[in-house]
Formats: structure tokens, C-alpha cells, sequence
């Protein structure tokens, strides 16, 4: 077996079979090998179809993981190179995490006047007040008639309403 650039070359020894057993005359000799060859090539075959299937699935893992990276590395040219097809173009992964779900619940008055907010953090209620940072890393900025400001992590205010 031997390895080039991106390619994966497995090498039966039919060859040497053949040599080692080239000055064989008698006819019961003959049909041996030929039982022997014939075992050793499809040995050989179901080699070669095995390392097929671990290097077609290490490239579906590398292009799995480029995906994931959000890198794919064309492999061909522009042009298709000798597939003739356009080289796949894919857009970077956004690097920052999907807008978790905050939804306002209710806003509550106390009796000594401060003001809570109810907040469904992730389908999680938490009574919150001015100056409060969630787990998201979201602060609250303010709590108003019926919405509440949050400035993100990234410094970024939103209303919740």
C-alpha cells in the first residue's frame, strides 16, 4: 500500500505470486496456483474496497469538520478541474451563538414601588429588576410600561415587549 498527495494506492502481489511460481510444469501444480491466485485476488479486492470505504470516509469526517469550522478548502480549481463541475463555495458559520429566547412575562409594581420583571429566559422564568444580568450575559437597562430594554454582551441594546 503506498500513499501520494490525496491518494490512496493499494498493491496486490499478483506479480510475485506469478514469478515465485513461473517454473511450475506439472498440471497439478498449475491448477494449485491458479486456486492460489485466484484466493489471493479476491483478497486483495475485498483489501482494496475496505481501504476505499475508511478513505472515502475520512474525507467525508475532514469535509465534516471543515463545514463545521465553517473553512471548506476547494480541492479543485474554479474551473472543476478534471470533474468538470464548479468548485463548491460555501459562506463562513456565523462565530457568535444563536439570540437566546427571552420573552417579557409580566412586568409587577411592588408596594415600596421598585419594579420586577418576569422574563422567560430559555422557557425559564426570572423575576428580574434594573441591573440584573442574566445567564445569557444580557443586563437589564430598563423596565418601562409594558417592555423591558437588555444590552447584550456585545453592547447592543434590545427591547422586550
Amino acid at each position: 500500500m503506498s500513499q501520494g498527495n490525496d491518494s490512496l494506492v493499494f498493491m496486490c502481489p499478483v506479480r510475485v505470486l506469478q514469478e515465485a511460481y513461473a517454473d511450475l510444469t506439472a498440471p497439478t501444480d498449475a491448477l494449485s496456483v491458479l486456486a492460489i491466485e485466484r484466493h489471493v485476488l479476491a483478497i486483495c479486492r475485498e483489501s482494496q474496497l475496505k481501504l476505499l470505504e475508511i478513505y472515502e470516509n475520512n474525507q467525508r469526517l475532514g469535509e465534516l469538520f471543515a463545514l463545521s469550522l465553517g473553512r471548506v478548502q476547494a480541492t479543485e480549481a474554479d474551473d472543476g478541474g478534471e470533474t468538470g463541475e464548479p468548485a463548491m463555495v460555501l459562506e463562513p458559520a456565523d462565530p457568535r451563538p444563536p439570540e437566546p429566547e427571552i420573552r417579557l412575562a409580566a412586568i409587577m409594581r411592588r408596594g415600596d414601588g421598585r419594579v420586577v420583571a418576569v422574563l422567560d429566559v430559555d422557557d425559564v422564568s426570572r423575576a428580574v429588576k434594573v441591573g440584573a444580568v442574566l445567564p445569557t450575559g444580557h443586563r437589564v437597562a430598563a423596565i418601562g410600561e409594558g417592555s423591558v430594554v437588555l444590552v447584550g454582551p456585545d453592547g447592543v441594546e434590545r427591547r422586550i415587549e
